[in-house]
C-alpha cells in the first residue's frame, strides 16, 4: 500500500523531476497506481507478449501489414530492436513474416489469428483492470483527470 513519505519508486529516480511547488509524494502515488495497474493486468493476462510487443501487435492490428523500417519509426526505436522483438514475436506464433506482394524484396510483419486472440484480451483485461479503477471515481473527478492528463501531455480537447 502507498504511504505518503515512504519510497515506493527509489528517490533518485524522481531526482530529474525537480520542479518547483511538485508534491513529490502526489507524483509517488501516481506512479504506484500506474505501476499497480500495469502489474494487475500483466499477471491476469499470462500471455506471451510484453510492453513494446503490445504496442507492436496495436500498430499491426490498426495499420495493417507494415515494414520493420516502418514499425522502428513508429515505436521510436532503432532497426536492430524491432527485429529481436519481432523474432520472439514470430517464436511466440502472433506474428509472421510475409513477402510483399508488389516487392518481393520486403518484408512485412503481419500479426497472426493468434496475435489478434492475444490482443482481443489484452484489449479486455485492461478494460476490466481500468475499469475497477477508474470505476471508483465520480464524473467529475473522471473529467479532472482527464484535464489534468491532457495538461500534462500539452494535448488540448477535440472540439
Amino acid at each position: 500500500m502507498f504511504e505518503p513519505g515512504r519510497n515506493v519508486v527509489p528517490w533518485h529516480c524522481l531526482q530529474a523531476v525537480e520542479v518547483s511547488g511538485v508534491d513529490k509524494d502526489g507524483v509517488l502515488l501516481f506512479l504506484h497506481v500506474v505501476r499497480k495497474m500495469s502489474r494487475e493486468v500483466s499477471e491476469a493476462l499470462r500471455i506471451p507478449v510484453v510492453g513494446p510487443q503490445v504496442e507492436l501487435l496495436e500498430l499491426l492490428a490498426n495499420q495493417g501489414p507494415m515494414k520493420m523500417s516502418d514499425l522502428a519509426a513508429e515505436l521510436g526505436i532503432s532497426l536492430g530492436a524491432v527485429t529481436a522483438l519481432a523474432d520472439r514475436m514470430v517464436r511466440a506464433g502472433v506474428i509472421e513474416r510475409k513477402r510483399s506482394t508488389t516487392d518481393r524484396r520486403v518484408i512485412l510483419l503481419v500479426q497472426t489469428d493468434h496475435g489478434r486472440q492475444v490482443l482481443q484480451n489484452i484489449s479486455e483485461t485492461r478494460s476490466a483492470v481500468m475499469g475497477r479503477y477508474f470505476g471508483r471515481l465520480t464524473d467529475e473527478e473522471m473529467m479532472q483527470m482527464e484535464n489534468i492528463c491532457r495538461k500534462m501531455l500539452g494535448v488540448e480537447k477535440s472540439r
